[in-house]
């Protein structure tokens, strides 16, 4: 095992700081849902839909 280790250690590092960024991005998007801020970083309560997230009606 250690072995393994030894010769995937760049793999290992590699992986486990894309998973770190990966599981931050989730946090933050589920932490701004909740607040109400939707994904153009403007609060959707108040949002004139000048964006262009969604149409005109």
């Amino acid at each position: 095992m250690l072995g393994f280790i030894q010769q995937n250690w760049v793999t290992i590092v590699t992986l486990l700081v894309l998973a770190a960024v990966i599981v931050t991005a989730i946090i933050k998007i589920v932490k701004d849902k909740k607040s109400g801020i939707g994904p153009c970083g403007k609060k959707c309560l108040q949002c004139s839909h000048s964006c262009g997230m969604y149409p005109q009606k």
